[in-house]
């Protein structure tokens, strides 16, 4: 294991580095504030619990309807400049919503309609935003740069949603949306020094379809992706059912909402802390280990089963964070760093909607199951099924040595 002290201090001197993590910062503040924003405003407008569903449900099916669309757009134009138009016209959606419920002419379709364009705009980004450290940063200095970016990404989450929610509470949700649409105006701002710092490469392609075709052609052609695309859907389909639905329910019982609440707090301390290792230290075989450190995340559905005091579910839940930060950093600089940024773009956008397409199933199906087995034996299931799933894939030599990709489609740099 080889200690990194200085190499974060080389990442920030780089400023394309510093320009990128000040816009995906606010990028991400943004990104967290909306949905807590747009859950007070349908409460605030006299919706129900339904329309409140329906409002954060169809923002959800929107960005990954729109996922692919972003990395078409990422991969054959300039990344920096779709992160500008996507942030600024998401920031101008934004406002537009403001000014109808100010004027007293919301309604929930009204909602609906913000609720889409907001997906919408947040999908174009997203396969942009995973494929710009490899532009700003030297080749050896990738990891680190993913491990600061994931740092301040973890931050902005948890601040983004906690500034809303204030904000929200004390004046109103149409303050907090608009403060978010000014957030995302700021990063688009930000977002434009880079198109001075990063490198595009132009794609010769013979039909319009082609970046897509040839990011899906990586994605199922190259084992280590594909696998860990596989497996990063089985293990969030049972951590996001079995820990954020099921754990809550249990906790209203025993911990209480204020108890579950410093559960959650502890696993986002967790992810912090998990960053900030993964800065100090350059692995070898990365990705590999941060598939064993992975692991932790069933820790805290052993310690839910057995009922687990509040203090030592906490403990099990930053443990999980740690851990499951670091498969976090080690993916994405695998991937960076082999697969060609021609294809990059596409090849996240088809990762991030392989990896969530079985959270809804989770979601939805770990209910009925814990009321005919029981709680205890859904998640010590659910613990022995991430155990199965990270362990025997860790060992294998794809992951253990992911191979460079090869391009799929000539580039021509610009």
């Amino acid at each position: 294991m080889k200690r990194t002290r200085g190499e974060s201090g080389n990442v920030s001197r780089t400023g394309g580095f510093r320009a990128m993590l000040v816009a995906t910062t606010a990028d991400d503040l943004a990104q967290a504030a909306v949905p807590i924003a747009l859950s007070f405003m349908v409460l605030q407008e006299g919706y129900s619990a339904l329309g409140l569903g329906l409002v954060l449900g169809l923002r959800s099916v929107t960005s990954l309807v729109f996922m692919v669309a972003g990395g078409w757009l990422g991969d054959r134009f300039s990344r920096a400049l779709v992160l500008v138009g996507a942030n600024g016209l998401a920031g101008v959606a934004l406002l537009i919503l403001v000014a109808f419920s100010v004027s007293g002419r919301s309604s929930l379709t009204v909602l609906l309609a913000a609720a889409v364009v907001n997906g919408v705009f947040g999908a174009l980004a997203a396969p942009a935003s995973g494929a710009l450290v490899p532009l700003v940063v030297q080749e050896d200095l990738i990891g680190t740069a993913n491990s600061v970016v994931r740092l301040w990404t973890n931050g902005a989450a948890v601040g983004g949603a906690a500034l809303a929610g204030i904000v929200a509470s004390s004046s109103s949700a149409a303050t907090s949306l608009a403060l978010a649409g000014v957030t995302y105006i700021f990063a688009a701002a930000c977002y434009v020094p880079l198109t001075r710092f990063v490198r595009h490469e132009r794609l010769v392609v013979e039909t319009l379809v082609g970046p897509l075709r040839a990011g899906w052609r990586i994605l199922w052609e190259t084992p280590w992706i594909w696998i860990t695309v596989v497996s990063f859907a089985a293990v969030n389909a049972i951590y996001q059912g079995a820990f954020l639905v099921l754990g809550p329910t249990i906790a209203a019982t025993s911990f209480g909402s204020g108890g579950w609440g410093l559960i959650i707090a502890a696993q986002v301390v967790g992810f912090i802390i998990g960053g900030l290792l993964s800065i100090r230290f350059n692995k070898s075989r990365r990705l590999a280990i941060g598939y064993l450190c992975a692991i932790t995340m069933a820790a805290p559905l052993i310690g839910l089963a057995f009922g687990a005091p509040l203090v030592v579910e906490m403990f099990l839940a930053a443990i999980a964070g740690i851990g499951g930060e670091q498969l976090a950093v080690a993916w994405a600089t695998a991937i960076q760093k082999n697969v060609p940024l021609s294809n990059l773009s596409s090849v996240v956008a088809f990762d991030l909607i392989g990896s969530a397409s079985l959270q809804p199933v989770g979601q939805l199906a770990i209910a009925p199951v814990a009321v005919a087995i029981g709680d205890q034996i859904v998640l010590l299931s659910g613990a022995a099924l991430i155990l199965a799933v990270l362990v025997p894939t860790s060992l294998t030599d794809q992951i253990r040595r992911p191979q460079p990709v090869r391009s799929q489609i000539p580039a021509i740099p610009n």
